[in-house]
């Protein structure tokens, strides 16, 4: 389909709407770049300024929540982050796997069983993840479960299996 740009009106009138839509990209675009350049920052922030550009973000929320826990050494407001990155991306074992450490520091036993059935339903595969989730139920005194985990991860990969091993 052709369009008759033979009048003046016409051609205002695509001009106008390619202008528009050009200015959208560039504003969207602009945004995210702006967000992931604050996001690599190193100060609180920045990480809340990447935030607020790009809420939906969950890697963003993650890294907040990162500098809550290790930085600040505020629980409270490193969870509040951490869930709302799970929010954002409920598909990132990792996110889980924070929020069940924060629940072995803050000796909450249902936040960490919870947080690490969650990790293990969204990533049941990965020997990273069983490893990880294995140490924070060997550290919550659940020794049956835990070894049902460093077997699963020891038999997935052979950097898992001399550790395996060794705890034999």
């Amino acid at each position: 389909m052709q369009i008759s740009l033979r009048s003046t009106w016409r051609m205002l009138l695509f001009g106008c709407c390619a202008l528009l839509a050009n200015a959208e990209f560039l504003s969207l675009s602009s945004r995210a770049a702006r967000a992931h350049a604050w996001a690599a920052g190193v100060q609180q922030w920045q990480l809340e300024r990447a935030v607020a550009l790009e809420p939906r973000n969950a890697e963003y929320w993650y890294r907040l929540g990162r500098w809550h826990l290790l930085i600040d050494q505020d629980s409270m407001s490193a969870l509040n982050a951490y869930n709302a990155a799970v929010r954002q991306n409920p598909h990132v074992a990792d996110y889980y796997l924070e929020i069940a450490r924060l629940g072995l520091f803050d000796d909450d036993r249902t936040q960490l069983t919870g947080a690490l059935e969650n990790a293990l339903r969204v990533d049941p595969t990965t020997p990273s993840i069983n490893w990880a989730a294995a140490n924070l139920y060997l550290a919550a005194n659940q020794r049956d479960r835990a070894l049902l985990l460093f077997r699963t991860a020891s038999a997935s990969s052979w950097e898992y299996r001399s550790p395996a091993i060794k705890l034999g």
